[in-house]
């Protein structure tokens, strides 16, 4: 059994890396950008697997497709600090006045310009993928998939959160904290966590908290599994240290 738990272990971390690097490795050459065709093909041919009747099947393309999209928040995050340091840069230069370099600013915008263009794509193939695999298998009929799922989430609003912390995207936690299978709603609780424990989040997070603030107090107090009820805990702390819980909440969970 621990020899086969490691093989599977091992085949995940090669197939991931495998579409990881492909990603990586084609946005570096530009031809993620200028290559429409040869995207279209894999997103396409990933999305249909992700469809298919045989679970197996189904829950490895998910993974795929959860990996490229990972892989593409990575490539956007790199893009939006290689622009602000760029664009510190030529407000920079044009502060110098008179001895301000025209060129270089001309040269600074020029790469301004094509990484917000490279920015702006990015954002239209995550949402390509988001919406042609996440947005069909979060509620899929196994339970793992659906983990896959909201975990992934998770990690694309902490790396990408330009494009992801928003309530379009957040709202799928909101949806899945009464899911019937203990893990994934404790793992939607260790994302929120998460989300709630970063500071600069918490104003984004003050809708999202209004809306479904009752159901988390709700698994804080009543949920069935001790593991869920203890990590929902942990976040009502959180959210009362925020200042997000009402007196009625505090004194249910306590």
């Amino acid at each position: 059994m621990v020899s086969r738990a490691r093989g599977t272990a091992a085949f995940r971390q090669t197939f991931t890396g495998f579409w990881y690097s492909l990603i990586m490795t084609i946005a570096q050459s530009d031809i993620l950008y200028d290559n429409s065709y040869l995207h279209d093909n894999i997103s396409s041919w990933v999305a249909v697997m992700a469809s298919s009747p045989s679970r197996p099947l189904r829950h490895t393309a998910t993974v795929a497709a959860l990996t490229v999209e990972s892989a593409l928040c990575e490539v956007g995050k790199n893009i939006a600090e290689a622009n602000s340091k760029t664009i510190r840069q030529s407000e920079g230069e044009k502060k110098k006045g008179r001895s301000m370099n025209k060129g270089r600013i001309a040269e600074l915008e020029k790469i301004i310009k094509a990484n917000s263009e490279k920015e702006q794509k990015l954002k239209e193939l995550l949402d390509t993928w988001f919406d042609a695999v996440f947005v069909h298998r979060y509620r899929d009929v196994d339970h793992h998939v659906r983990f896959e799922c909201m975990q992934s989430l998770g990690e694309w609003i902490m790396t990408y959160p330009d494009h992801f912390f928003d309530g379009t995207f957040l709202r799928y936690f909101g949806w899945t904290l009464p899911d019937l299978n203990a893990q994934v709603r404790h793992e939607v609780l260790r994302s929120l966590i998460r989300l709630y424990s970063d500071n600069d989040k918490l104003h984004g997070l003050r809708a999202f908290t209004e809306r479904f603030r009752s159901r988390m107090v709700e698994m804080a107090t009543q949920d069935s599994d001790v593991w869920v009820r203890v990590t929902a805990i942990e976040l009502m702390d959180i959210l009362r240290a925020a200042g997000f819980l009402e007196p009625s909440d505090i004194d249910s969970v306590g």
